[in-house]
């Protein structure tokens, strides 16, 4: 799925200078620990071996197909005399199917340690390509973390009726327009990231809820104020262009923030998908980024923002009672930037269903 056809209308000068006003002085409050359902510092036990059964079904991504799709996924592999075995990497268990002397050699005790790799693709003699699809891609990645969470059943339930598609450049190039400009992207921004997923190696997370911040003082009262230590400002070209997926530490903890050039995204709610745990509020302590972590999009929050993008008067992301869609702030209140019904949630945590 493509946005091409939402390209942002010309800019318009509409927005009038804001009077500076001076800050009063806060008492800041230290608020409450994050809602945890399990403490993920503390080391997790360790998990229990699948069964020869689940082994074959999880081979294929079945554990939560349909009985009669089990039932044929079984009999193949019956038929075809495969041998299942489990790949442990990180506490995290993966089923494979093999022949009797493949499972036997790779289950010997050995000190030595190979590679995985992808086999060459078959050629098509009549026309020299390749014949067979190549499944290690980005929609068998999404489609693997969503469908292979055997002790989430219920989430793995729930995002089985979801679509996702990788961040792309055109994603960036959008969130990183300017507000002042575009001011329906302070709106568009956190809706389309609304039921996004992180994907860190083994760890993922789906993104609940996202608060939107402008870069620029004018247009926010909140914006994010430059370290020199550290910041969600991107400097340099990454796999997504000018994004940035971080961690930053603060006085009110560990905060996850996507970041362009022009606003940053901070994440106040979030789902382990591979074990149980919770984050509310603007702490982040289940998942850790790096340079290397892919952004998946909800498709159904793409569709939303859509007809959003080319509407220069919207002045809320979603349609839900008023207090849901703003930000969790504790100062600034005679700003009007403090009020802007921004704050957007994923379809699978909507505060009513």
């Amino acid at each position: 799925m493509t946005i091409s056809d939402t390209s942002l209308p010309e800019p318009k000068n509409s927005l009038q200078d804001l009077k500076d006003v001076s800050p009063s002085e806060i008492i800041h409050h230290i608020p409450p620990e994050d809602l945890i359902i399990g403490n993920s510092s503390k080391p997790h036990k360790k998990r229990k071996l699948l069964s020869h059964s689940q082994t074959i079904l999880a081979s294929n991504d079945s554990i939560t197909a349909e009985t009669q799709e089990k039932t044929d996924k079984l009999m193949i592999a019956k038929l075809g005399r495969w041998v299942p075995i489990i790949y442990e990497c990180e506490s995290e268990h993966h089923g494979l199917l093999t022949s009797t002397r493949a499972a036997t050699m790779l289950l010997q005790e050995s000190s030595q340690t190979g590679a995985w790799k992808k086999p060459a693709a078959d050629l098509d003699p009549s026309i020299g390509v390749p014949c067979v699809k190549d499944y290690c891609n980005s929609d068998s990645l999404i489609e693997h973390i969503k469908s292979t969470r055997y002790d989430l059943r219920q989430a793995a339930k729930k995002l089985s009726t979801t679509l996702h598609e990788e961040f792309t450049l055109e994603h960036s190039n959008i969130l990183s327009r300017d507000w002042l400009e575009y001011p329906q992207l302070r709106y568009c921004g956190s809706q389309m990231l609304a039921g996004a997923i992180l994907a860190e190696g083994q760890n993922s997370i789906l993104l609940n809820t996202v608060e939107p911040y402008s870069r620029d003082p004018l247009l926010d009262a909140h914006y994010e104020r430059l370290s020199a230590d550290q910041s969600s400002f991107p400097e340099t070209l990454d796999i997504y262009g000018f994004l940035s997926i971080c961690l930053i530490d603060t006085q009110d903890g560990k905060k996850l923030i996507i970041g362009t050039r022009t606003c940053n995204f901070l994440v106040t709610s979030s789902m382990r998908l591979n074990f149980h745990s919770v984050n509310l509020g603007p702490s982040t302590t289940h998942f850790t980024p790096t340079n290397k972590t892919r952004l998946f999009l909800d498709k159904a929050s793409l569709d939303v923002v859509k007809p959003m993008l080319r509407n220069e008067t919207v002045n809320e992301c979603q349609q839900m009672p008023i207090l849901y869609q703003l930000r969790q702030l504790r100062s600034k209140f005679d700003r009007l930037s403090t009020y802007t019904k921004c704050r957007a949630s994923s379809f699978t945590s909507h505060p009513f269903l």
